[in-house]
């Protein structure tokens, strides 16, 4: 007899009396949670303890709900804006060495900036081909060592 997969609905009774424990939903206002978590810099693992679940279940109310999902892209994306901009603010605002390393990370970071690299040519690339010539007949290698 095949299992059945663990995300279908419990089974139920001739009765109609459902076996097994049932499957836990996400509480009232989990989207502001998670969009307010993932903002302040929660992982999913952090989110899910915060929502007394594991991550499994994180995931699965979230790929079964997509409104959950779009508040963690969007809670991530503040959180991207919110670091982004105070980094740009200190290499542009800033004085001293921390501000030159802060420029530097987002030149690599956005920009594709490597270090050492010409301007125009940061895809140029040396190569260098070294022939040489096939193996000699010991008689000849003699010669050639002989005559040297």
């Amino acid at each position: 007899m095949p299992r059945k997969p663990l995300l279908e609905a419990p089974s139920k009774t001739a009765a109609g009396k459902t076996i097994g424990r049932p499957r836990k939903e996400p509480p009232e206002g989990a989207a502001e949670l998670i969009k307010a978590s993932a903002a302040d810099g929660f992982s999913v693992v952090g989110i899910a303890m915060l929502m007394g679940c594991n991550k499994e279940c994180l995931n699965r109310w979230m790929n079964e709900h997509p409104d959950l999902k779009q508040a963690f892209e969007f809670g991530r994306e503040q959180e991207r804006q919110a670091l982004h901009n105070k980094l740009y603010r200190y290499a542009t605002e800033g004085t001293g060495r921390d501000s030159i390393i802060a420029a530097i990370f987002l030149l690599k970071a956005r920009h594709s900036y490597k270090e050492g690299a010409d301007v125009g040519e940061s895809n140029a690339r040396v190569q260098i081909d070294i022939r040489l010539p096939g193996a000699l007949p010991p008689t000849q290698y003699a010669e050639v060592i002989e005559n040297e």
